[in-house]
């Protein structure tokens, strides 16, 4: 009896091999070769950070950071991340933090959409990590106490099944108004006739003005 341990990662599919044998003074035999395949297959998370966390302000930009883990038996091919861009915001770029590689998709600066990364480094087995960047600029003016909230981002790969799902980022707008107010009317007026005063307002922070 011989008892093995297989090691650890190995690609899915890996076939393991092994052919017994025995000889002695004038004679020898040997089995046909035994042939096992190896199941195994990546095992992901996903999270994000924003730059800066908590309270934004109008037309501040935020960056966020997706990390990919690997916590399965397989080195983790052909990651996909896909994220939809928070309401309320714009996108300006994206990118990889080194030493991960690959193409992304992304909107037209200033536009709005999904933002869609492609590896072409691996993400590696037992604990292996990546991860991806973006950035967006808040829109301006917005009401105080707007949420930005990024919920849906996915990653996905090669033997990984399904799309695994992270948890949403919050980030708070604080906004305040700056109101301007004149008023103008003609130099002279005839008794007895109307009297007309304009009344012009702006609001020139970054806040909208109610109430």
């Amino acid at each position: 009896r011989l008892v093995v341990t297989v090691s650890s990662p190995l690609n899915n599919g890996t076939l393991l091999t092994n052919t017994a044998g025995i000889t002695c003074e004038g004679a020898s035999a040997a089995t046909d070769p035994m042939t096992t395949t190896v199941m195994s297959a990546p095992l992901l998370e996903i999270g994000k950070s924003s730059a800066p966390l908590g309270n934004v302000s109008p037309g501040e930009r935020i960056t966020y950071t997706l990390r990919i883990t690997n916590t399965g038996m397989e080195d983790a091919s052909g990651v996909i991340v896909t994220d939809t861009m928070p309401l309320s915001t714009t996108f300006v770029d994206a990118g990889y933090v080194l030493p991960a590689a690959g193409s992304v998709v992304g909107p037209t600066p200033g536009e709005t959409g999904n933002v869609v990364w492609q590896l072409s480094t691996l993400v590696p087995a037992l604990g292996g990590s990546a991860a991806v960047t973006f950035t967006v600029q808040v829109t301006s003016p917005l009401n105080n106490e707007t949420l930005i909230i990024n919920p849906v981002y996915t990653v996905t790969a090669i033997h990984a099944g399904v799309p695994v799902t992270g948890s949403y980022v919050v980030n708070t707008v604080t906004a305040v108004p700056n109101l301007k107010i004149t008023k103008s009317a003609p130099a002279w007026v005839q008794a007895n006739m109307p009297l007309t005063y304009t009344i012009r307002y702006t609001n020139t922070g970054n806040g909208n003005a109610s109430g």
